[in-house]
């Protein structure tokens, strides 16, 4: 089974005319949910599962299934919409090759649904930040479109990748480890949102997109990255139980000092980093700070 020309467009005629890729139907689905980009957060819901402390495998399971049918609804409606935002690169976006705007939304709502269907089957205490998640991905894709006004867009990323924590379980906020592990999240999902602004950079600008990026240039956003690494040990100090504190505060100086010098050789005078560049950066970034989560939890328990 191959999609066809007629279900290519989907009805949307701004991609009548766009090239027939034929291509397995789980390929495009693969790429439309852009699995492989959030399977590192699927993790996520163990904190809050952890720190309740009732440790029921069935929230966990049921947390961790609405998580992922969360990230594949944001992911399939961004592509939806920035179709013509990803068109100067060949393959980034499955819509307007692969299918057409129409069927890519239509195929965001059973992941919605699932979404809901999962959180109010085994966890229905997370059905608020489950709900906060959705409507952020929403609002930040479709119109309004907070991904198109600089530093809303970038934070509008927090309010659909901080509640994950809480998918599984809903504990007490006064937790040092809940506290510490949310504000030190924040930071290194907002730091990530701006490489991916950096690398996108060229792309938003011929769209008329604004990000950082396109505000204050390449060079500028990934300095900026760097100037917010220094809050990853002095959150890790404040928030962390004194019996995590020097463990958590060490690990962090270490990450945040080894990434602020990598940040800073890159974006040295006279040598401004490609989208290729940035991309790779952007990727060994996002592993190292699932290592540096994974130290952080291993301190905490």
């Amino acid at each position: 089974m191959r999609f066809s020309p007629d279900r290519l467009t989907g009805g949307d005629a701004a991609l009548a005319h766009a090239p027939a890729l034929r291509e397995a139907p789980l390929r495009v689905l693969w790429r439309l949910y852009r699995v492989g980009d959030w399977l590192h957060f699927l993790p996520l819901p163990l904190v809050g599962w952890i720190a309740e402390g009732s440790r029921e495998p069935l929230a966990l399971a049921g947390g961790v299934l609405a998580l992922a049918f969360s990230f594949a609804y944001a992911s399939a409606l961004n592509h939806a919409f920035d179709h013509a935002v990803d068109a100067r690169s060949p393959g980034k976006n499955p819509v307007g090759t692969s299918l057409g705007r129409g069927p890519a939304i239509a195929l965001s709502l059973p992941v919605l649904v699932g979404a809901l269907a999962a959180t109010l089957a085994a966890v229905p205490g997370a059905l608020l930040p489950c709900a906060i998640v959705l409507a952020a991905s929403t609002v930040y894709s479709a119109p309004p479109r907070l991904k198109r006004l600089p530093v809303i867009g970038a934070a509008c990323n927090l309010a659909i990748g901080v509640p994950a924590l809480f998918y599984a379980g809903q504990p007490d906020w006064a937790s040092p480890v809940v506290q510490s592990f949310a504000a030190l999240f924040s930071v290194l999902l907002f730091v990530s949102q701006l490489l991916h602004e950096a690398a996108d950079r060229d792309d938003d600008a011929a769209a008329g997109v604004a990000t950082v990026a396109t505000w204050l240039g390449v060079r500028a956003t990934v300095l900026a990255s760097a100037a917010l690494l220094p809050a990853l040990p002095l959150l890790a100090f404040a928030l962390s139980s004194e019996a995590q504190r020097t463990a958590a505060t060490l690990f962090c100086a270490l990450f945040a000092g080894a990434w602020m010098l990598v940040f800073a050789a890159g974006s040295r005078a006279g040598r401004e980093l490609r989208p290729e560049r940035l991309r790779f950066l952007r990727l060994a970034y996002r592993y190292t700070a699932l290592v540096l989560g994974l130290c952080l939890w291993i301190a905490a328990t």
